[in-house]
């Protein structure tokens, strides 16, 4: 999408790309590790609750999933 639409700017989260070929100049790859986005969720989560109650439903236990719950807990 980004080399049909040159003038536009262009993130992927998690854009994995072989270092040996070249991306757009208006294309940024973005990688985050998985705790550091549901932090965010978390505190978001935090500071809008209306009854000072909020959760985090991970839909199956995983490693990954652990992580998630990690820093949506600590965000919170």
């Amino acid at each position: 999408m980004a080399r049909e639409f040159p003038d536009k700017k262009f993130a992927c989260v998690d854009y994995t790309y072989d270092p040996n070929k070249s991306i757009p100049i208006n294309l940024v790859a973005l990688n985050y590790k998985e705790e550091e986005g549901s932090f965010l969720v978390g505190a978001l989560a935090a500071l809008i609750t209306k009854t000072e109650k909020i959760g985090f439903i991970g839909g199956m236990q995983s490693p990954l999933i652990k992580k998630f719950e990690v820093g949506y807990v600590s965000g919170a």
